[in-house]
């Protein structure tokens, strides 16, 4: 029994400490986005690779909806992306605001719980933009600096974030817009488990 009790104690810390990790790569040029999720947990053992090569939120009817192509292994629907589909075409008697309003305490304690717990690391922004005025692109380069020193300055103050890797570049001559951006998020599985717990009732 005792060893059969060390072993158990033993697994249970290897949950606990066990990391989640997700890689999140987005790009967009033109017309052509794409964004491509990597999930790992289990020491590498179980890995959910996803692309999204088109996604977009629209209002129709009177409520959100999710458009959305999955590229994945098999060619099966992504469980996550029908989840949040599902939340943002719920009728009335199910109005998904109405509970988040109902639970936003909770659901704040669990984000601000999580958020703490949450290490940002590999953070790489890149853009490039341009108009066939130059001084435009160049008052359009003044204030992205400005933007994101105010973003970055925000979220580097609530969040654990290895130094940003940014980059900014006019493009003269010709309208342009690209944006190249990649990070890896880490948080221990044990983390989740017990932010889960401490909000349930």
């Amino acid at each position: 029994m005792l060893y059969a009790a060390i072993v158990f104690v033993f697994l249970l810390l290897i949950l606990i400490m066990m990391p989640v990790v997700i890689t999140f790569d987005l790009s967009k040029d033109g017309e052509n986005r794409k964004i491509a999720v990597d999930l790992k947990t289990m020491y590498g053992l179980l890995r959910l690779k996803m692309k999204v090569p088109f996604l977009k939120i629209a209002y129709e009817n009177g409520k959100l909806s999710l458009k959305y192509k999955i590229e994945s292994a098999g060619d099966k629907k992504s469980k996550l992306l029908s989840a949040v589909e599902k939340f943002m075409n719920m009728n009335e008697s199910e109005d998904p605001y109405k509970t988040l309003k109902e639970n936003r305490h909770k659901i704040s304690s669990f984000l601000n719980y999580i958020i703490l717990k949450t290490k940002i690391s590999n953070f790489n922004f890149k853009i490039k933009m341009g108009t066939y005025d130059a001084a435009i692109t160049g008052a359009l380069y003044g204030l992205a600096w400005i933007v994101i020193g105010s973003v970055m300055t925000l979220v580097k103050s609530r969040l654990n974030m290895g130094e940003p890797i940014i980059t900014v570049i006019p493009v003269f001559g010709r309208t342009q817009l690209s944006v190249d951006f990649s990070c890896i998020i880490s948080i221990k599985l044990g983390h989740i488990i017990y932010a889960g717990i401490k909000g349930m009732p």
